[in-house]
């Protein structure tokens, strides 16, 4: 098999398994399965308050694509989702 495929370029394969499906702007996809109750506001301030905690810019990187950011903002992104779950433990 060729380096060019998904299957040949490992760098390929984790760029694609960063989303399920069509591609998805940052963080649409948690909040219709999690938050889908919360006013629009309320979301925002949440969202607002997670990229904050990890250093991350909201006007930089909301209505981008995960494919749009560096590799460093893809890890502090999926960070700051997993912030958003309020969980006790993060590893």
């Amino acid at each position: 098999m060729s380096k060019g495929t998904p299957r040949g370029n490992p760098r390929l394969l984790r760029r694609k398994c960063l989303t399920k499906g069509p591609p998805a702007r940052v963080f649409e996809l948690i909040r219709g399965v999690y938050f889908a109750h919360l006013p629009h506001p309320a979301w925002q301030a949440k969202i607002s308050s997670a990229l904050e905690a990890v250093s991350l810019n909201p006007g930089d990187v909301l209505g981008k694509y995960p494919h749009q950011l560096s590799g460093g903002q893809q890890q502090r992104l999926l960070i700051a989702r997993a912030l958003l779950l309020d969980v006790r433990l993060l590893v």
